[in-house]
């Protein structure tokens, strides 16, 4: 099943995105309305996603897993993972998408989440608390920096996705524990292998090493 997966960029697009473009931020409907409300099962072979549901409801499959979710909800997928998503029609929200190497940077100063977001699709209910709130403001503040062109932009969008993820990374501690806040994971091997990548990739390497 797994070789049958499609590898895309942004869903439906094969082209990777330029280096220098590492951040996308996109409302849900935007291009889930385009495939009838309905993502097919993909990866992504260097990418992590933020999906924050702010109304209507999915169901999110999950390498064979369907996990059904309700606004307000976040949901994170690190890159390898196989996901998709069938999406009710009232559905609104945004989607982040971020190189799975910045991951590191935005949470350098929060090393365990940090490796929580890496280790497996996290899916976090929102309430009406500060946890909640803390992360739809940052979001809030990512989306619209990212349709603008205000100076220190990007510095902007990094310092608001850092806070993004430590609210996140709270509410999901609080509501299922540090233990078990990461779902379906990235397979060891194939993980350890993007490490090896990311580490000497300015290097030729055999196959060997």
């Amino acid at each position: 099943m797994d070789a049958t997966v499609p590898v895309y960029g942004l869903y439906g697009e094969t082209g990777a995105p330029a280096e220098h473009e590492w951040v996308h931020w996109e409302t849900v409907p935007a291009r889930s309305r385009l495939y009838g409300y309905e993502i097919k099962p993909h990866r992504h072979a260097a990418l992590f996603q933020i999906l924050h549901i702010t109304n209507g409801s999915a169901e999110a499959w999950i390498d064979g897993a369907v996990v059904r979710v309700e606004a307000p909800v976040a949901m994170t997928v690190p890159a390898l993972v196989a996901h998709g998503y069938r999406f009710s029609a009232d559905i609104d929200g945004a989607v982040v998408t971020v190189f799975e190497g910045r991951l590191a940077r935005l949470t350098q100063s929060m090393e365990a989440a940090g490796r929580r977001f890496s280790r497996g699709v996290r899916v976090v209910p929102l309430g009406s608390g500060e946890e909640g709130e803390g992360f739809a403001a940052a979001l809030a503040t990512v989306a619209r920096e990212y349709r603008g062109h205000g100076g220190a932009r990007m510095a902007i969008i990094e310092a608001s996705l850092a806070l993004a993820l430590a609210w996140l990374d709270r509410a999901g501690v609080r509501a299922i524990g540090a233990e078990d806040a990461g779902g379906p994971g990235v397979p060891r091997r194939a993980a350890e292998f993007r490490d090896l990548v990311e580490r000497h990739f300015r290097v030729e390497r055999s196959v060997a090493f």
